[in-house]
């Protein structure tokens, strides 16, 4: 499997950085986050402003020390608006610290869902408008030297954000494309390949790329689903999707029969793809007994092991952007601290990721 090691060993007297520098900014290896040996992945998304894109180090120390364990990776958004600039500092914070970044490139210029993005829309990507700049951030990820998580276009599928098929031609299949794929998914997956290919050009071997759909399509139509959306077990890496118990004031739903439809969808996609529930939480309610239910989410996840479950990630989010309690955060009750932190604990989920190349895979 070519250049293998866990970041535990690497870390030891801060060789870690320029032991991979040495093995992959020089174009002799692919850098990926492969599946654990053995186990799954324990990974979370500490509170991080209320765009998601600022690396808040106190929240991160206060997560660790609630639950006790690392993370494997930690996520932070790229609000790209086809002039930010990726974010290659916080990555370096983040890896100092032996954790991958996981990031999420969330192309729009307003932050604004459910309406339709005009400045950077999927069609000026795929027209080329912003090569440019996406080679730019492809050459930066590469002098990182280290691995990078990228995931195009987060729930592409859930039809709030502009990037979603819902947006981008919706169920129309004669003005963009093969005329028997819906534009909208196809327009994302071509989008989601020309990021991929911009980046491979560049030389940048670093990226593990990661496909991130929503826990139902939106629309759920016939049309809309993930399959189109997907580019392809050549160009992803990792499958992933995300799972809530509880949002808002919706009825609480548990994470086995969660879990359970979201395996079937992506297995329907691909058979061989590692999968991770990317983002979990479960908001507070009068009526929630949120220790329970993680508890039980914990038992879930265990028992998918054998259909590819990988990795897990807590979304530890206080505040919605509008700085109204969320009701999502571990910290909500001492009691939730605790069934989390005993689970968390279980040698069954590790903290540490395997870094490495992985078999080729042709369409």
């Amino acid at each position: 499997m070519g250049f293998v090691r866990s970041l535990g060993a690497l870390a030891a007297g801060g060789l870690m950085l320029t032991t991979l520098m040495a093995a992959g900014a020089a174009g002799l290896e692919t850098l990926k986050v492969l599946p654990p040996e053995r186990g799954i992945y324990l990974s979370a998304h500490p509170y991080s402003g209320p765009y998601d894109d600022v690396l808040m180090e106190e929240e991160l120390d206060r997560f660790v020390a609630l639950t006790g364990r690392g993370m494997a990776w930690m996520y932070l958004s790229w609000n790209w608006d086809g002039e930010s600039k990726f974010p290659a500092d916080q990555c370096r914070a983040l890896w100092n610290r032996g954790i991958v970044p996981l990031i999420g490139v969330m192309p729009w210029s307003q932050r604004v869902q459910n309406r339709p993005e005009w400045k950077i829309s999927l069609r000026r990507i795929l027209d080329g408008v912003y090569d440019r700049q996406i080679a730019e951030a492809a050459r930066e990820v590469r002098a990182l030297g280290f691995p990078v998580m990228i995931t195009f276009g987060p729930e592409a599928d859930g039809g709030w954000f502009p990037w979603s098929g819902r947006f981008n031609g919706g169920s129309v299949t004669d003005g963009y494309g093969d005329l028997k794929v819906p534009d909208g998914p196809e327009r994302f997956r071509d989008a989601f390949r020309r990021f991929v290919g911009i980046f491979d050009a560049q030389g940048t071997r670093n990226v593990t790329w990661v496909f991130h759909l929503a826990e139902r399509p939106g629309p759920d139509a016939p049309w809309n689903q993930g399959r189109f959306y997907y580019p392809g077990d050549h160009v992803v890496d990792w499958m992933g999707v995300s799972l809530y118990g509880r949002l808002g004031t919706r009825p609480l739903r548990g994470m086995d029969g969660l879990l359970d439809r979201a395996i079937t969808r992506l297995r329907g996609i691909s058979r061989s793809k590692p999968l991770a529930v990317l983002e979990w939480s479960v908001a507070d309610g009068p009526d929630i007994n949120k220790p329970l239910w993680i508890e039980d989410a914990f038992r879930a996840f265990l028992a998918e092991r054998h259909r590819g479950l990988r990795a897990v990630a807590w979304w530890d989010k206080a505040l919605k952007p509008d700085g109204s309690p969320s009701g999502l955060d571990l910290g909500s009750s001492p009691k939730s601290q605790e069934a989390y932190r005993r689970w968390a604990g279980l040698e069954d989920f590790v903290t540490v990721p395997r870094i490495g190349s992985p078999p080729k895979t042709v369409e």
